[in-house]
C-alpha cells in the first residue's frame, strides 16, 4: 500500500521531472476522472496515514 500513495504523491508533484517526468505523463494521462478526484484523498504534503503497516506494541 505505501507504494501506491507514494505513486499517488508523484502524480501530484513535479518533483525530479527527469526521473519521473515521462511515467508521470503517461499516467496522468490516463487517470479517469473517479481516479483524479481520489488524489485528493492522498495529498503529496503533510501526513498521510499507512495502513498497511503494524501499530507499534
Amino acid at each position: 500500500m505505501s507504494d501506491v500513495l507514494l505513486g499517488m504523491h508523484m502524480l501530484q508533484t513535479e518533483d525530479e521531472p527527469s526521473v519521473f517526468g515521462a511515467w508521470r505523463q503517461r499516467a496522468r494521462a490516463k487517470l479517469t476522472e473517479l481516479e483524479r478526484e481520489l488524489l485528493v484523498l492522498a495529498p503529496p504534503i503533510g501526513y498521510s496515514p499507512d495502513f498497511s503497516l503494524r501499530p507499534r506494541r
